[in-house]
């Protein structure tokens, strides 16, 4: 936790949740149970702390930092802002603005991002006296510093903070902050904290009108399957759907038993795009693994995986099928080419070169060279490829053009509150 404020912030106590005030019960699907949500949270809270008390002491502040260091020239815009504050230049929502941008503008840099929030507490205007407390934005963009950094404990330090000590303030983490503090918990593959934080913003955000989000599930669903705990995806997907994120189908259409993987096909209100966007790789396989169970999808159903990202979506689905002892491999359509877009199981009879069951001798299908990570039965276990590093399966176009990667479609990598906050649907935020 940041060190207890001695100017301009002072200490006051965050009542703990048990002592929130009275909100809409959780839904009896909410991971862990209701009942549990304040322990948990404690927990959470004493264990960042005490992770980060020794080098929250050690911590340069930004007046003593070299100006090489990185994130410099950030802190330096702080300081200056500061100081038109305290000769009564400027007001503290010019100081919030400037600090806010300032610490999105430093990307990562975790360090510089704290050492931003932390100069506020220096502010004080020359003839009112008035402080500068940091706002909800200004926290929410210095925990996605922490997340993208990878950075879970210093995240859920500045989340403790925040509920610690703003409220007295009226400042209460919003949809926002808690997708920033879940994804920096999911890239660690910390699925119990990401749990707990997703459990109390179903308890006591709704009071607020705090509701978690696309990009809230689909952190809290990834940080379940790194963390071991994909027995609790399945409950997540139900919740959204009772929560208006997901549709009830999942993208299923029985009339032609197909699963659509696609953004439009799987979520009530999804992002606006000129071509619809894959679905996280975790959310697909959560869907494959809650339909299967289900017996609502078998060996005969097409999957529709688009061309998106490195093929992180298609590869995921290919795994899920190998696990299965399916054959994926791609139809051909009329012309005789493959559709790189979907996914069939290839017959136990036919062929290998997939000219079974033709009667022009053509091809029915393309195979499709089985991944080594596919191979073994523990792939699941392994974090979700990486953009950088994932293997793809796509082929190459009739005339050798290239397939077109629209940014971060259906990319493999942990959610980021500041990449993919503009695409979540308004009425959700």
């Amino acid at each position: 936790m940041l060190p207890t404020p001695t100017r301009g912030l002072a200490a006051a106590p965050y009542p703990s949740p048990v002592q929130s005030p009275a909100a809409p019960a959780a839904s009896s699907r909410a991971m862990p149970a209701a009942s549990r949500v304040a322990p948990e949270l404690d927990r959470l809270q004493v264990h960042a702390r005490e992770r980060n008390s020794a080098s929250s002491r050690a911590y340069i502040s930004s007046e003593s930092r070299p100006a090489a260091s990185r994130g410099a020239p950030r802190a330096v815009e702080n300081e200056g802002i500061i100081r038109r504050f305290n000769r009564g230049k400027t007001g503290v929502d010019d100081v919030l603005r400037v600090t806010t941008a300032c610490i999105i503008k430093l990307g990562d840099d975790h360090e510089g991002a704290r050492a931003c929030l932390e100069a506020l507490q220096r502010c004080r205007h020359p003839q009112t006296g008035e402080t500068v407390f940091p706002s909800t934005v200004t926290y929410s963009a210095a925990i996605s510093a922490c997340e993208k950094a990878a950075r879970a404990d210093d995240a859920l330090s500045l989340f403790a903070h925040l509920q610690q000590h703003g409220p007295d303030r009226g400042v209460f983490p919003n949809t926002i902050t808690y997708s920033a503090a879940i994804s920096a918990c999911e890239k660690a593959g910390r699925a119990d904290d990401a749990l707990s934080l997703f459990a109390h913003l179903q308890q006591h955000g709704a009071a607020r009108g705090v509701l978690p989000n696309t990009i809230t599930y689909t952190a809290a669903i990834s940080a379940c399957e790194k963390g071991n705990r994909r027995g609790e995806t399945g409950r997540l997907l139900d919740d959204g759907i009772t929560a208006g994120i997901f549709r009830p189908s999942l993208g299923f259409s029985a009339g032609k038993n197909m699963l659509d993987l696609h953004e439009n096909a799987i979520l009530i209100s999804p992002a606006p795009s000129g071509r619809p966007a894959g679905a996280h790789p975790a959310v697909a396989r959560a869907i494959f693994d809650r339909l299967l169970g289900q017996g609502v999808i078998d060996q005969t159903t097409r999957f529709v995986v688009g061309q998106h990202g490195q093929g992180s979506l298609q590869a995921a689905i290919d795994a899920c099928m190998r696990q299965q002892g399916w054959v994926p491999v791609h139809p051909h359509n009329a012309q005789g080419r493959p559709n790189i877009g979907l996914l069939v199981a290839a017959p136990a009879s036919a062929s290998a070169d997939g000219t079974g069951g033709t009667s022009t001798g053509r091809p029915a299908w393309a195979s499709i060279p089985a991944p080594a990570s596919a191979a073994g039965a523990g792939e699941r276990d392994s974090p979700a490829p990486s953009p950088a590093g994932t293997q793809t399966h796509r082929q190459p176009l009739p005339g050798g053009a290239r397939q077109a990667d629209p940014p971060g479609a259906g990319s493999a990598s942990a959610i980021s509150w500041a990449d993919k906050v503009r695409r979540a649907p308004a009425s959700r935020k």
